[in-house]
């Protein structure tokens, strides 16, 4: 960026070039780390681009999300398969809420279709690694271990009737998990 001869840096407007010793080069870095070429703005040390507002907003933006995956994040154990899904989820809720109209989801057509395809990619091969690590029980599996709870109550009810009813309770939640 030019400067005077006083090291303060020329602004650039309409009217043609001025030295003006309120505005000072911005110290904000570009992303090949060299100093931004922009003014400041009066009263600050950053440029429009670069002010502490923006870059305010983005922190808040970031706590907001951290928040919003703890929220999504209810198992402490949770892999970081699980953490990627929940960003992309985030992701994809952002991008739903920023749509007012119809218009908006055109717009965002190819975002939300992008967003979509890779929840669903990530689902898929998070559901492999599961069922690879153990993780995931077949349906012979789930029928086996309802048998053993329905015994274990049978131990405590006697009524026959009152077995049957839990019994096709557990049948009905099962089967209502498989649709």
């Amino acid at each position: 960026m030019p400067k005077d001869e006083s090291g303060k840096a020329i602004r650039y407007d309409g009217d043609g070039i001025h030295f003006d010793s309120q505005y000072q080069q911005c110290i904000g870095l570009r992303r090949e780390n060299v100093q931004c070429g922009n003014l400041a703005e009066p009263g600050t040390q950053y440029c429009y681009q670069h002010s502490a507002p923006k870059n305010a907003k983005k922190l808040y933006q970031l706590d907001k999300w951290r928040k919003r995956l703890d929220e999504l994040d209810d198992n402490d154990m949770a892999k970081s398969v699980r953490d990627e899904l929940a960003i992309l989820r985030m992701t994809l809720e952002s991008i739903l809420q920023s749509c007012d109209n119809a218009n908006d989801l055109v717009i965002h057509a190819q975002a939300i279709t992008n967003m979509t395809d890779k929840i669903a990619n990530l689902v898929v091969n998070s559901h492999k690694i599961e069922k690879a690590l153990g993780m995931v029980i077949d349906q012979s599996q789930l029928i086996t271990f309802a048998t053993k709870i329905i015994q274990i109550v049978s131990e405590y009810i006697k009524d026959p009737e009152q077995l049957n009813e839990i019994a096709a309770s557990i049948v009905g939640a099962i089967q209502e998990e498989q649709v």
